[in-house]
C-alpha cells in the first residue's frame, strides 16, 4: 500500500524538524553564549581602558602639581636671587659713599680741628666776658643787699619794729646768704676759666 504523499511530506518534515531543531537550538544557544561572553569580554576591557585612562588622569594631575609646585619654586628663588642681589648693590653703593665720605672727612679733619680750636677759644672768651659781666651784676647786688639788711638788722633791734620787718629782715638774711654762696662759686669758675686761657695763650706763644 503507497503511502499518501501528503503524509510522507509530513513525516519527512517532521523527522528534519526534529532533527534540525536541537541542532538550531543549540546553535542559537552558543550564539548567545557567544554574545555574552563578547559583551562581557567589551565590558571587561572598556572598564580597564577607563581604569588606564583614569589612572593616566591621575598621574598627569600628579604631574600637573609638581610643575607648579617648580614654577613656583623657581620663581621664589628667582625673586630671592633677585633681592641679595640689589641688597649686594645697595651694600656696595652705601659702602662706596661711606668711603668717599670718609675720605672728605680726613682730608679736612686738620682744618676743621684748627677751626673748631678758633671757635673753642672764642666761646671761651666770651664765656669769661659775660661770667665777669654777671659777676659784677651778682656783687652790685649783693652789696644793696647789705646795705638793706643792715637797715633791716637795725630796724629789727627797736622796740616798735612790726614783725613783717622782722620776716623781712629773716627773708633778706637768707637771700644774702645764698647769693654768696652762688657769687663765690662763680668767682672760683672765673678763675679757673682765666687760668685756662693763661695756659692756652701760653702754649701757644711758646710754638710760635
Amino acid at each position: 500500500m503507497i503511502a499518501d504523499p501528503g503524509v510522507l511530506g509530513a513525516i519527512i518534515v517532521a523527522v528534519i524538524v526534529s532533527i534540525l531543531a536541537p541542532l538550531v537550538m543549540g546553535w542559537v544557544k552558543g550564539q548567545t553564549q557567544a554574545q555574552a561572553i563578547e559583551r562581557a569580554t567589551m565590558q571587561a576591557a572598556k572598564e580597564k581602558v577607563d581604569a588606564q585612562a583614569a589612572r593616566a588622569q591621575e598621574a598627569e594631575d600628579r604631574r600637573a602639581e609638581k610643575q607648579q609646585d617648580w614654577d613656583r619654586q623657581d620663581l621664589v628663588a628667582e625673586r630671592a636671587e633677585t633681592a641679595a642681589a640689589r641688597l649686594l648693590e645697595s651694600q656696595a653703593l652705601l659702602a662706596r659713599q661711606q668711603a668717599a665720605a670718609a675720605a672728605v672727612l680726613a682730608a679736612n679733619t686738620r682744618t676743621v680741628t684748627d677751626q673748631l680750636k678758633v671757635i673753642d677759644d672764642g666761646q671761651r672768651i666770651i664765656h669769661s666776658l659775660v661770667n665777669s659781666t654777671l659777676t659784677a651784676s651778682m656783687q652790685a647786688d649783693l652789696d644793696g643787699k647789705h646795705l638793706l639788711l643792715l637797715a633791716l638788722r637795725r630796724n629789727a633791734e627797736l622796740e616798735s619794729a612790726p614783725q613783717d620787718s622782722k620776716d623781712l629782715l629773716l627773708v633778706t638774711e637768707a637771700k644774702v646768704a645764698a647769693l654768696e654762696q652762688a657769687l663765690a662759686e662763680r668767682t672760683e669758675q672765673q678763675r679757673l676759666v682765666d687760668a685756662q686761657l693763661q695756659k692756652q695763650s701760653d702754649d701757644r706763644a711758646s710754638t710760635v
